[in-house]
């Protein structure tokens, strides 16, 4: 009876090994450049953004947040500093398909030179 017991917490206790090491695993952050010169800090999963993750497209745009399958997906911030230099978009919220959606707050330093569409 006892080594029953034993034995059986020896492979709950490898379960629970091998788990926690699988669990950091895929909660490893890259750094990488992509092609068009963007760079991303974060989790990945299948070569792809997934995760919390922070990606920059140049120095006038990042966004820092969730993502799905390589897309903007969950909740985050979008900062985008804009020519003329005094104007700022920030977008923090939801968002689905790389696209904000659903609830969250933009906030504008100059609103008349925003065009909505790019985002």
């Amino acid at each position: 009876m006892i080594r029953k017991y034993l034995s059986f917490l020896t492979l709950a206790l490898l379960f629970l090994l091998f788990t926690h090491e699988e669990t950091e695993a895929s909660n490893q952050k890259v750094s990488l450049t992509l092609p068009n010169g963007a760079t991303y800090y974060g989790e990945m999963k299948n070569n792809k953004p997934h995760g919390k993750g922070t990606m920059r497209w140049g120095p006038s745009k990042v966004y820092s947040g969730d993502w799905y399958n390589g897309q903007r997906s969950g909740t985050g911030k979008y900062i985008s500093d804009r020519l003329p230099e005094d104007m700022k978009i920030v977008y923090e919220g939801e968002w689905k398909g790389d696209r904000p959606d659903g609830t969250g707050v933009r906030k504008e330093s100059n609103p008349i030179w925003v065009n909505s569409q790019n985002y």
